[in-house]
């Protein structure tokens, strides 16, 4: 093989890995359709759990979480979760 036919796969290589990079990335930051509200929600457990993280319900996409911060209630550590929700879903 050829040098410049290694460097051309190379390139090519790079550039499907940057597109799909960045549809990836797209899908991940791609705000929610629907007319949302917003609701706030107090957890003991938020592992996992990022700010723009989907909100979803039977694995359809419903809401965002907008912010997650710690609160000291009773001498209990929680969570407190803000996050959007379609409006035709309820908690």
């Amino acid at each position: 093989m050829k040098p410049s036919g290694a460097l051309w796969r190379f390139a090519l290589s790079g550039a499907f890995a940057l597109l799909v990079f960045i549809v990836i990335v797209n899908l991940l930051r791609q705000p929610v359709a629907a007319t949302t509200r917003s609701y706030t929600a107090e957890f003991t457990d938020v592992a996992g759990l990022y700010l723009d993280s989907d909100v979803r319900v039977r694995g359809v996409r419903v809401g965002k979480v907008q912010s997650v911060s710690l609160e000291r209630k009773a001498g209990q550590s929680l969570a407190a979760v803000e996050f959007s929700l379609d409006k035709r879903y309820t908690v």
